[in-house]
């Protein structure tokens, strides 16, 4: 074999070999809105909280959710940045008497062209900390842009802490951009999670941190955490080996203390073991690494923002993440985590690149 095809098969074989990305089973189950790249915003907000922070769940008081005042004709645009399939709407108000009674819910394919998609707009009875309002296609729509605009007499405030977008049943091909850690869209749901250190939480069902598509949806804060020397922690258990790329995590409004010296460490590894899996206590030796583990992530510097927060990782193929805090101000919030999955080039285009230089070299032999 010539020796620049064998570099070439080699370099193919090598990147095909790479962890399989992670697809899901049910699309439905899938939170559109916790990838990264999304954008929201909307025609009108009153109070300080942007309609980006829409992203991961807000707090539960009156000055962390988004506000969109009393008034009809407000609207919400989501930019998915890619044609992504949309089946159902879901938007938790802050409390009880703070959402809308209808809605017009439009679909685009640029932003400026916009077309009606009808559907069946609910608001099931509250529960706990659920104040659902939902919207639900008659047909799903493939689109990039959808738009949501109030209706109704107006009058109440369109107050939201939670919104949530999926698509219609069926498969969902995995890419760089979307949440791995969505419990009910796997077959088996086997996304699971483990803390240390919290002196509570709120929230009616704690598996919600990994679970996007529950039956209801309502706050999830934990809070009071953070007491020094990696006393305070977070494991995820994706379940699968997932090539990481990135973590987001969602720090709730208003408890954000001290952060700029907010410090934590990320650790992955491909099983369990007795320094860094779910079941172990925590390492409280703030110098060391877990044994059997890899640092991906030493966060010693910098600041972190309310709402949701994005952290790259060293490139790791792993299942198990965990998250050490050495914040010492026990007064942080968190409501989300989020995992991104590195997905590479496809070997095709690789294949297309060097092809044609090969054939160019064998015809001038």
């Amino acid at each position: 074999m010539h020796v620049l095809s064998f570099v070439t098969v080699s370099l193919i074989a090598t990147f095909a070999s790479a962890a399989a990305i992670v697809d899901y089973d049910f699309r439905q189950n899938v939170n559109l809105l916790n990838a990264d790249n999304v954008l929201i915003s909307a025609t009108s907000t009153t109070g300080t909280v942007a309609a980006s922070r829409l992203r991961g769940n807000l707090d539960e008081n009156n000055a962390a959710a988004w506000n969109g005042g009393t008034t009809s004709g407000n609207a919400i645009t989501i930019d998915f940045q890619t044609v992504r399939n949309v089946k159902t709407i879901r938007m938790n108000a802050q409390q009880t008497g703070n959402g809308i009674g209808g809605a017009i819910v439009e679909k685009s394919s640029d932003g400026i062209s916009w077309s009606p998609v009808s559907g069946t707009f609910s608001t099931p009875a509250a529960s706990g900390t659920s104040n659902e309002t939902n919207f639900v296609l008659n047909s799903a729509a493939d689109t990039r842009y959808m738009r949501v605009t109030r209706n109704d007499a107006g009058g109440t405030p369109w107050r939201l802490n939670d919104l949530r977008v999926y698509g219609d049943t069926g498969a969902l091909a995995g890419d760089r951009h979307l949440d791995v850690v969505a419990r009910s869209a796997y077959n088996p749901p086997n996304v699971t999670w483990a803390r240390s250190g919290f002196s509570g939480e709120d929230g009616i069902n704690a598996t919600g941190l990994v679970d996007d598509s529950p039956s209801s949806i309502s706050r999830q804060i934990w809070y009071s955490f953070g007491q020094g020397n990696k006393s305070t922690w977070v494991e995820l258990d994706l379940g699968r080996l997932v090539e990481l790329r990135s973590l987001g995590i969602n720090f709730a409004a208003g408890y954000i203390n001290n952060s700029n010296s907010l410090k934590f460490e990320v650790h992955g590894s491909t099983s369990p073991n007795s320094s860094g899996d779910v079941t172990s206590a925590p390492n409280t030796d703030a110098s060391n690494n877990f044994a059997g583990s890899t640092l991906l992530l030493d966060h010693a510097t910098g600041s972190v923002v309310e709402g949701l927060n994005y952290f790259d990782l060293n490139y790791f193929v792993g299942r198990y993440v965990r998250i050490d805090f050495f914040e010492p101000t026990d007064s942080l919030r968190f409501s989300d985590l989020m995992v991104y999955q590195y997905v590479p080039e496809p070997t095709s285009l690789l294949g297309a690149a060097i092809v044609p230089f090969l054939i160019g070299r064998r015809r001038r032999a």
